[in-house]
Parts: C-alpha cells; sequence; structure tokens
C-alpha cells in the first residue's frame, strides 16, 4: 500500500482528497459537530483540509493530533496558522505551548488517516499505535477517511486494534454493522 500511495500524482490525491472530503461534510457527524479533529496531511495521505476549511467556515472547532515520544497522542487547537511545526517524524502538528489541548471527551469526530482500511471499518495504521490509543473508550465518532485505492476487502486486525465508526471515501460512506 504504501508503494501504492507514492506513485499517486498529486493531482490525483488533490481530486480524490478533495472528492473524499465532499463526503465527509454531507454527513450527518460533520453536521452535527461542534469539535472536530482532523490532521496535516503526510505525503500521499488523504487531505481533509477541504473539509476542515467548511468546518471552520460553519464555526466548528477544529483540533489536530500532536504525538509525544513515549507514544502519548493529545488533541490541540492552534491559534493560528502560525502556531504549526514539524514534529520529529516530520508530520505538521500544532505548538501545544500555542494551542488549547482538550480532552478526548470534548471532541465529537475524528477524521482518522490510515495506511488502508476495510469493509467492516478496520483501520491498519502505520504501526506505532498512537490512534489506537488514542481511539479506545473515547465518545467521538471515529471516522476513517482514505482515497478509494486505500480500501481493501479484509486486512488484518490486532486485539488493540479500534475500529471506525465509517470509513469516507471518494465514493461515499462505509458504515459499521
Amino acid at each position: 500500500m504504501r508503494h501504492i500511495l507514492k506513485r499517486m500524482k498529486s493531482e490525483d490525491v488533490l481530486a480524490s482528497s478533495s472528492a473524499a472530503c465532499k463526503t465527509v461534510i454531507e454527513t450527518p457527524e460533520f453536521k452535527k459537530a461542534s469539535v472536530i479533529m482532523a490532521y496535516k496531511a503526510f505525503g500521499s495521505e488523504c487531505d481533509p483540509s477541504v473539509a476542515v476549511e467548511a468546518a471552520l467556515r460553519d464555526g466548528k472547532q477544529v483540533a489536530y493530533p500532536v504525538c509525544i515520544p513515549g507514544n502519548m497522542l493529545f488533541a490541540c487547537i492552534p491559534h493560528d496558522e502560525s502556531c504549526f511545526v514539524k514534529s520529529e517524524y516530520g508530520i505538521t502538528e500544532p505548538d501545544i505551548e500555542r494551542s488549547k489541548c482538550l480532552t478526548p471527551n470534548e471532541i465529537d469526530l475524528v477524521i482518522v488517516p490510515g495506511l488502508a482500511f476495510d469493509g467492516n471499518c478496520g483501520r491498519l495504521g502505520r504501526g506505532a499505535g498512537y490512534y489506537d490509543r488514542f481511539l479506545e473508550g473515547i465518545s467521538a465518532y471515529k471516522l476513517g477517511f482514505a482515497h478509494e485505492v486505500q480500501l481493501l476487502e479484509r486486512i488484518p486486525y490486532m486485539l488493540h486494534d479500534v475500529l471506525m465508526d465509517a470509513v469516507a471515501v471518494p465514493s461515499g460512506v462505509i458504515r459499521k454493522g
């Protein structure tokens, strides 16, 4: 999957991301959410920025993940665009010192990246388990977000893997159950 994503042309990533964002924006979960957690896309990841812009226009708050070495993930709302920094992993995230950090239960909807998803709303992450640890036990709606090519028939699950409530791709939403 990593090779497939690396080979995606930038214009295809942009078109796919935009279409997936339109799918997200049309969900009832997005419409009723007051606080959304998204992410800054890395490489060929499906980019949620169009959905983020729509959320901000609608007066919603948007938080982003901050990874702390030692396997901790926080959700922080940056005061403005200048509050983003590159992490040691090369990921763009809010500077904790210039952001408002939230408790997980303040979030209504989490737009979750992944390497791959399946029709059962399973998610294959990048292997560090940050999102799984963050998502387990929180009440926020968990919405996987991906390019169509990242949707597989079945992916392997581990006991600690957290299933998504739904997965949004350009062609629509796959809901659990």
